[in-house]
């Protein structure tokens, strides 16, 4: 879960760079908000991943649908495109 949530906080911060001058701290004030609101950190960051980017993105460690097999399967398949 820890790293989940580090991995959506790097992620929002990417977002707010396109909009901030500052956007860890931009980002820290909104998390900060939520904690004293009675939320965990975690739970801020999650909360907030789910409003910036809402259900296009998904945490890595989410199911991948068909399976490792399919990805792999994906992976050659474009790898064997761009060798021509």
């Amino acid at each position: 879960m820890e790293r989940d949530a580090r991995w959506m906080y790097e992620e929002l911060v990417s977002r707010y760079r396109s909009y901030y001058l500052q956007p860890r701290k931009v980002l820290d004030r909104e998390i900060a908000k939520r904690v004293s609101a009675g939320m965990s950190w975690e739970e801020a960051v999650e909360s907030l991943y789910r409003e910036v980017f809402g259900a296009e993105r998904e945490a890595p460690g989410g199911e991948v649908e068909g399976g490792l097999e399919a990805a792999l399967e994906s992976l050659k398949r474009a790898e064997g495109e761009l060798r021509g």
